[in-house]
C-alpha cells in the first residue's frame, strides 16, 4: 500500500468526495439492504462471484499463491457480483464496492487493455497532469479502495467459516483491515452499517439454504479473493511509486 506521504494525497483527498455520498447517500443505507424487501429473503450465492474471479485470475497464480495479473473485465464483473451478494445481507454493503466499479467503468484508462495491470498503468497521464496524488474519480482510486474493502470481507468470511459469530468476526476483521484506512466519519458510518448484518446462521441462510453449502461457497470465495486482494495492493504500490517517480523527474527538470 502507499507510504504515508502517498496516503496524504490519496486517501485524505478521497475522504471529502466519494465516501460522504457512499455512506450517507447510498440507496438502502441504514434501511437493511440494497433493493430491500423480498430481495433480502433470497439466497445470494457466492458461486458466480468466485467463478468470475477465478476466470479473471486464470492460471496466473504462482507457487506462493500470488496473482501476477488478471483479466480486467472479469475482475470488475466479479466485484459487482459480490456487491449484489452483499446487498442481500443488509446495511447496503454492496455500495462500498459498486461506487468504485462505476469509477473503473467510467475511467480514462485505455479500454483496449484487457490486462488489469496494463489497463491501470494507461491511466498514469491523468494523475501526472493533476500533480497532486490520485485523481478521485479514477481507476487508480477505485483499485485502492476495492482492495481495502475486499480485504475486509475476505477476512470477515474466513473467520465466519471457522464458526465465529458475525459480531466477533466483524470486529476482528475490521480491526485488522479497514480501520487502518478510515477516518472517524468513515469508521462511524461503516460500523453502523455492519451492525445491521445478521447473526451467523441467518447470514449463512441468505447465502445458501444449506449452511454447509454456504460454508463451502465462502471457502471457495476466500481462496480466490485473497490473491486478488494481494494483487490490488501490489499494483497500487507500483502505481504510487511510478507517480512519485514521474513527479521527481518533473521537479528535476
Amino acid at each position: 500500500m502507499p507510504s504515508d506521504d502517498s496516503l496524504s494525497c490519496t486517501e485524505s483527498e478521497y475522504e471529502g468526495h466519494e465516501w460522504d455520498s457512499m455512506f450517507f447517500g447510498a440507496p438502502g443505507f441504514f434501511l437493511g439492504g440494497g433493493a430491500g424487501g423480498a430481495a433480502d429473503d433470497a439466497p445470494g450465492s457466492l458461486e458466480p462471484v468466485s467463478a468470475l474471479l477465478e476466470r479473471a485470475v486464470g492460471d496466473g497464480l504462482d507457487a506462493r499463491g500470488d496473482a501476477a495479473d488478471m483479466r480486467r473485465a472479469d475482475f470488475i464483473d466479479g466485484v459487482d457480483a459480490f456487491a449484489a451478494v452483499l446487498d442481500t445481507l443488509g446495511g447496503g454493503m454492496g455500495g462500498y464496492l459498486t461506487t468504485n466499479t462505476k469509477k473503473m467503468r467510467g475511467s480514462s484508462a485505455d479500454a483496449s487493455e484487457s490486462g488489469y495491470r496494463s489497463w491501470l498503468w494507461s491511466e498514469l497521464p491523468v494523475h501526472k497532469a493533476a500533480g497532486r496524488g490520485y485523481v478521485d474519480d479514477s481507476a487508480w482510486m477505485a483499485n485502492l479502495w476495492i482492495g481495502y474493502t475486499l480485504d475486509f470481507f475476505v477476512e470477515f468470511l474466513a473467520q465466519l467459516i471457522d464458526g465465529t459469530d458475525t459480531h466477533a468476526c466483524v470486529q476482528a476483521a475490521y480491526r485488522d483491515t479497514l480501520s487502518k484506512h478510515h477516518n472517524f466519519v468513515q469508521r462511524t458510518a461503516f460500523n453502523a452499517a455492519l451492525k445491521q448484518m445478521p447473526p451467523r446462521q441467518e447470514l449463512l441462510g441468505k447465502l445458501h439454504r444449506n449452511s454447509k453449502a454456504a460454508e463451502r461457497e465462502m471457502r471457495r470465495f476466500v481462496d480466490i479473493a485473497r490473491p486478488v486482494v494481494g494483487l490490488c495492493a501490489r499494483v497500487n504500490d507500483e502505481l504510487d511509486a511510478g507517480l512519485k517517480g514521474a513527479a521527481a523527474r518533473r521537479r528535476g527538470g
